[in-house]
């Protein structure tokens, strides 16, 4: 969370949490919930699948050259070095790009979602 940008930390804490009528706050998602999300993820059929429509897939990246380098950042290379993938990693960042450098992102998006002939063309 080193690299999030001001004001990032309250909204996040706004989002993933909700007031209890006693006081206090409470986890919007339980945490066995994420727990199986996770396991799911790992066993998800959607593997098999990948070689046969990797040329449709984008996907915006952490660093995976970083010296922290994350578990997405590493699945994300893997995705571009075993199925060719279009991976376009943002340096300097982690798990949570897009509230690290969310303008970056918002281009990156912007511009290949334009190159697709879909958007608008992100303003500089």
């Amino acid at each position: 969370m080193r690299r999030w940008v001001p004001g990032a930390f309250e909204l996040m804490a706004r989002s993933i949490t909700r007031p209890l009528s006693e006081g206090g706050v409470e986890l919007v998602c339980p945490p066995e919930l994420e727990a199986e999300i996770y396991v799911q993820n790992s066993n998800a059929p959607a593997w098999s699948v990948l070689p046969s429509v990797a040329g449709e897939i984008f996907v915006v990246s952490s660093d995976y050259n970083a010296a922290d380098v994350d578990p997405p950042g590493l699945v994300s290379k893997a995705l571009h070095m075993d199925f060719g993938i279009d991976v376009v990693a943002v340096p300097d960042t982690g798990h949570l790009l897009q509230i690290e450098r969310p303008k970056e992102v918002e281009k990156i998006v912007r511009d290949h979602l334009c190159s697709r002939g879909f958007g608008i063309p992100a303003s500089d």
